[in-house]
């Protein structure tokens, strides 16, 4: 009986073993037969990927027997990259203070304004941060001054009472001296 249970695990793992098999391989050739290769490249360029990206998926379509149009992709990956490295993008992307901007995926004729604005971006979020830092410490020294003010006014009321106190006390010492 033990052995009955055994087997039929051992055909129900084959069955889901082929059934993935085949859905796994009917994914593939999803992919590698109706991918729009130049949107497939623009995605990548735009998210600053390197055109390399598509080289592992020519490489697993090809041994499916599937062919991948290079040519359509790196059409797209050029305009996507050029968004992605424009001047704006770069302003962009240093004002989320993203620390890893893919600036090396792009072309060299666009990195230099790129860079520029990260660069620009990033001065910008310093200069930010030191002028929050310093409204800051105005407000603190605000509130120091509004609590002194309080305490100095205390301290006059104080002072009223003890000179009224000792109005009080000096006329009637007076008084008492004239009887």
């Amino acid at each position: 009986m033990n052995m009955n249970k055994i087997l039929s695990s051992l055909v129900a793992s084959t069955v889901l073993i082929a059934l993935s098999a085949c859905s796994s391989g009917a994914k593939l050739e999803k992919k590698c037969t109706t991918t729009n290769w130049e949107s497939e490249g623009y995605s990548d360029g735009v998210k600053g990927e390197s055109s390399k990206h598509i080289l592992k998926t020519q490489k697993t379509c090809a041994k499916e027997g599937y062919k991948v149009s290079v040519v359509e992709y790196k059409e797209g990956w050029l305009k996507g990259i050029e968004k992605y490295c424009s001047a704006q993008n770069g302003y962009e992307l240093g004002l989320k203070a993203d620390k890893k901007p893919k600036v090396s995926n792009c072309p060299v004729e666009l990195r230099s304004n790129f860079d520029a604005n990260y660069a620009r971006a990033e001065k910008y979020l310093q200069t930010k941060e030191k002028i929050d830092n310093k409204e800051q410490e105005i407000t603190k020294l605000k509130d120091s001054v509004a609590k002194l003010e309080q305490e100095k006014t205390k301290l006059i009321d104080q002072q009223s009472k003890i000179e009224a106190s000792a109005e009080k006390v000096s006329s009637k010492s007076v008084r008492y001296d004239i009887k």
